[in-house]
């Protein structure tokens, strides 16, 4: 293999070693606030983190999330740039 095609390899391994960590620590925070709640406690603390979250990003995805805006550019241009690596792969039969 090329070194390029190397590169991309680890930097996928990485990136999903990353996201593997983060649903585990995900994982052990809800079992940790769950503790011996009862499920419709559990639930409703869910719900109300849900609508808080919400809360919070819904201005800045109308502020930052509009075609022209730096960060709706940026990561449209990093999705773009993952999908040419994964035809990359996928013409190579990786």
């Amino acid at each position: 293999m090329n070194d390029s095609i190397n590169v991309t390899i680890v930097t996928i391994v990485t990136i999903v070693t990353i996201v593997t960590i983060v649903t585990i620590v995900t994982i052990v925070t809800i079992v940790t606030i769950a503790g011996d709640q009862p499920l419709d406690a559990l639930s409703g603390m869910l719900r109300q983190a849900y609508r808080r979250t919400l809360e919070i990003l819904r201005p800045l995805d109308e502020s930052f999330f509009q075609a022209g805006a730096y960060v709706y550019e940026r990561t449209l241009s990093t999705i773009d740039h993952f999908r040419e690596h994964i035809d990359v792969h996928l013409s190579a039969g990786i």
